[in-house]
């Protein structure tokens, strides 16, 4: 059976993912992160991709004080949670981490502008 929400994350990592902003709603219980993927027949960047992770427990983030020139998304690991998911997602440069984010999470939703 497929796991559409490891499915989204797996096809997420398949490109170059460059963190445009990452925005909380507290009141919703969502993240929301926004990236820029390149697209090598047009000029970059090609096009927006959106993640609504939604029905969040958990959000932590956190600073290795490394300072990079770039905000890459360099990894997340996915795991069912229960009922839920839990992610560990790496933002940085190369193979470099600058933050770390934990998430745990009902669903997750994508969106292509």
């Amino acid at each position: 059976m497929h796991d559409k929400v490891l499915g989204i994350i797996r096809e997420t990592l398949l490109h170059e993912n460059t963190v445009e902003d990452i925005a909380v709603r507290l009141g919703s219980g969502e993240v929301l992160m926004t990236f820029w993927q390149p697209n090598e027949k047009y000029s970059w960047p090609d096009h927006e991709l959106r993640l609504t992770f939604s029905g969040v427990r958990e959000f932590a983030a956190s600073g290795t004080g490394q300072e990079v020139r770039s905000e890459t998304l360099l990894a997340i690991e996915c795991v069912r949670d229960g009922d839920g998911y839990l992610a560990e997602i790496q933002i940085g440069s190369g193979d470099v981490t600058a933050w770390g984010l934990r998430l745990a999470f009902n669903d997750l939703h994508y969106k292509r502008t």
